[in-house]
Formats: structure tokens, sequence, C-alpha cells
């Protein structure tokens, strides 16, 4: 749906584009409406339960976990990095929308072809595992808080 030109162009913020079947709500993804444009080129970005011990890339990305999922991984591949210092924060939101914690990627520069980051969320025998419901991830680069780069979502179920 283009945006472009029209009223909704100005409402900036976190969306979120909806699915349901059977009247029942299956799939929520969030994108970003604003000015702000990062640095970086997202490549790929996924949740997964399980990283590689080898590599660190995701192994069998799903955004549904349950109170006994071990963490849930939070990955981005950057590309074409141009010259220049960079950093992620990643921000894990409860489904009440507050902040659970935030984890910096730390500092990490170009020029380069490609960079991951990630952070993971440990979930069983953690509080989260006591917070069921739609999380979200807020990833923002060089510390531009105002708004996020790329956001994800997954849900944690009893």
């Amino acid at each position: 749906m283009p945006l472009g030109d029209t009223p909704a162009a100005d409402v900036t913020g976190v969306w979120h584009v909806l699915a349901y079947v059977g009247g029942a709500e299956i799939l929520s993804q969030p994108f970003y409406v604003g000015s702000y444009t990062s640095p970086l080129a997202v490549s790929f970005s996924t949740l997964a339960p399980v990283l590689n011990s080898t590599t660190y890339y995701p192994i069998n990305s799903t955004i549904y976990y349950t109170t006994s999922s071990v963490s849930v991984n939070s990955y981005v591949l950057f590309t074409n990095l141009a010259s220049g210092n960079y950093n992620v924060t990643f921000d894990f939101i409860t489904p009440m929308g507050t902040s659970y914690g935030n984890v910096s990627s730390g500092a990490f520069s170009g020029p380069s072809s490609s960079t991951y980051v990630y952070a993971y969320l440990d979930i069983n025998g953690y509080p989260a595992a006591s917070d069921p419901g739609t999380w979200q991830v807020l990833i923002y680069v060089n510390n531009n808080f105002s708004s996020p780069a790329l956001v994800q979502q997954f849900f944690i179920s009893g």
C-alpha cells in the first residue's frame, strides 16, 4: 500500500499489518513510518531459538516461543557498510509495552561487505517466562532512539 502522498504518511511511528484466518489473528507484522533512514542496509533479519555455535547464524527461524523455550535470538545482517562507526541497540519490549531491557551490539565499523549483530532474551527460568504475549524488539542504529531502524515481533505462549 503506497503511503507517500496520503495523510497516513504524516502518522509516524510503528504500524502493524494484521492477518486473520477465520476471525483469529495469525500474524502481526510491524513496520515503521517516518523520515529516519538507517545508514545500514538490512540484508536479513530474523528471530531464532538457536544460533549455530560456530557461525552464530540462526537455526530454525520462528516467531513462536513457549515459556519453556530457552531463549529468543534477534539477528540482523547488515550489508554494504559505508565507512564509519556504528552501534546497534536491541530493546526488548514486553506485551505491556514496557522495556524489559536493552542490549548494545558494541561498536563496529565500515567499510565492510557484511556484518551481523544479534542479541538474545532468556526465557525459561527467567522473568520473561512469566510474561506471555506479543513481544517486540526495537532495533536502533547509532543511538537514534527517536525511531527504530527495524522492528521485530515474536510471541511467547504459556
